[in-house]
This record gives structure tokens, C-alpha cells and sequence, in this order.
């Protein structure tokens, strides 16, 4: 596997000096998406049953934010919104920030806190402006095994919860 060039080092190492500034004092806790963009995501997720988790992010220059917006039931979550895209100080001038694993951190976060609250079923509609974005929204949800309907509801069950206890010979899972 190639190094990254020292550019790109340089730049990950700033970027995340400037963002562990800006949660100073705050309840803001560094973590980075599956592409080893740095993140802040905020600790103080749920206020009775109501989700709202922000998270932020920076291209260099300026400190921007997202958001995924839920409310819990018996025993499901209702997904209202996931905003990354959205309106002024969402999103840098010019440089749309899908593709970055920004709305995939902000659904693990809201998948963890439905295992962490025993909630077994995530639902909630699809909304979308431009086809483009439908497709982009498509992929995203049938990446976490979304179910999909012609008129835009999502459907997740969600199963046990496993993890890696061996590396050995193969990988051993256990239930959590």
C-alpha cells in the first residue's frame, strides 16, 4: 500500500489540530469516517426521545456541519432527516461533501445508539430534489440493508449485534 503523500498528511494532521480547537470545552469527541476523514461528533445525542445527532467537519478552510434527526418509539426509530447536503454552512462552496463517509458516520452513530437503547427496527422516508441524489440516497440506504418501497419508505430489521473476538485461524464472532 502506497503512503499517503506528505500534502495529504500534512493537511489530515491540520485539519484535525484545527477541529480539536474548535471542541474545546464542548461535548464534542474526535473520531474520523470510513475514509480517515477527520469528524467531530456530538456525545450529547438524545434529549428524552428525541435523536439529534451533529457532527461536524472541515476542507481545510472552514468548519462545516451535519446533522441526522430521528425520534425513538416503542421499539424502532423514526428517521426524520439526514442533512449533509443542506443550505448555507453545510456544505463548502463549490465542493459537495458526499462521498466523504460523513452520512455513514452519522448512521453507525444512530445504529450504536438504537443497539445501546435495545431498539430493534429503524424506518422513515427517502426525500430528494434531483435524480442524482436519489441514486446517491439509494446506494446509501441499501448499503446498510435498507429495505426500499416504490413511494420512498425505508425499512431496517436490525439483528443481533456481533463482534470480533479471534483472529486465529478465520474470525470468530460472538453475540454482544
Amino acid at each position: 500500500m502506497r503512503r499517503p503523500k506528505f500534502d495529504s498528511r500534512l493537511t489530515a494532521y491540520t485539519k484535525r489540530k484545527r477541529l480539536l480547537k474548535f471542541a474545546e470545552g464542548t461535548s464534542l469527541e474526535l473520531a474520523s469516517t470510513k475514509f480517515a476523514e477527520w469528524i467531530l461528533v456530538d456525545k450529547k445525542r438524545t434529549e428524552g426521545d428525541v435523536l439529534h445527532i451533529k457532527m461536524y467537519y472541515m476542507d481545510g478552510t472552514g468548519i462545516y456541519h451535519a446533522y441526522l434527526k430521528g425520534v425513538f418509539e416503542k421499539d424502532a426509530l423514526l428517521i426524520g432527516d439526514v442533512g449533509v447536503l443542506e443550505g448555507e454552512g453545510y456544505a463548502p462552496k463549490g465542493k459537495p461533501p458526499y462521498g466523504k463517509g460523513y452520512g455513514s458516520a452519522l448512521m453507525r452513530t444512530a445504529i450504536n445508539e438504537c443497539y445501546h437503547r435495545g431498539i430493534t427496527k429503524v424506518y422513515g422516508k427517502r426525500k430528494f430534489l434531483t435524480p442524482e441524489q436519489d441514486k446517491r440516497q439509494l446506494n446509501y440506504y441499501k448499503s446498510y440493508d435498507f429495505a426500499i418501497d416504490p413511494q420512498g419508505r425505508i425499512f431496517l430489521e436490525l439483528g443481533p449485534r456481533f463482534h470480533l473476538i479471534s483472529r486465529d485461524n478465520g474470525r470468530t464472532y460472538e453475540e454482544v
